[in-house]
């Protein structure tokens, strides 16, 4: 149920934010890489319940119960937030040092949303269950 593919929405659009946030210039506006950040995260997120609640036995409509996917939601929406909110903050402090070499930003940021991507399912999940038992459904507990 939880491989990459799934989370492959979560990878592309790390990708895009390393990608369209990356540029050479030094001065950026403040709020630029958070507006990206949560833009990109609130698209991979709603992509990622979409593939899981598409699949045949996951479906939305079936079984249906508003206090366990709430939790479910607003769990996974927080943890899977993690990966996007760290490449912007990496983004922001790099480019706040004169010294990185455009090159640098580049690699290391694209290695954040790697390890952001590789990192996503676990977070998902972690966030999926926490959310679950903080909404208080009796089968979470």
């Amino acid at each position: 149920m939880w491989h990459y593919l799934t989370f492959l929405p979560c990878g592309l659009a790390l990708f895009a934010q390393v990608a369209l946030s990356a540029g050479s210039s030094g001065h950026v506006v403040s709020s630029h890489p958070w507006k990206l950040a949560t833009a990109l995260w609130l698209g991979a997120w709603v992509a990622t319940l979409l593939i899981l609640y598409g699949r045949g036995e996951g479906s939305m409509f079936k079984d249906f119960v508003l206090q366990r996917e709430g939790g479910y939601w607003l769990g996974s929406a927080v943890m899977l937030s993690l990966p996007f909110l760290a490449v912007a903050a990496l983004r922001r402090f790099m480019f706040a040092t004169p010294q990185t070499a455009s090159l640098t930003i580049r690699v290391t940021l694209g290695v954040a949303a790697l390890v952001g991507w590789l990192l996503s399912p676990g977070l998902f999940v972690v966030g999926w269950v926490t959310g679950c038992v903080f909404a208080g459904y009796p089968s979470c507990m």
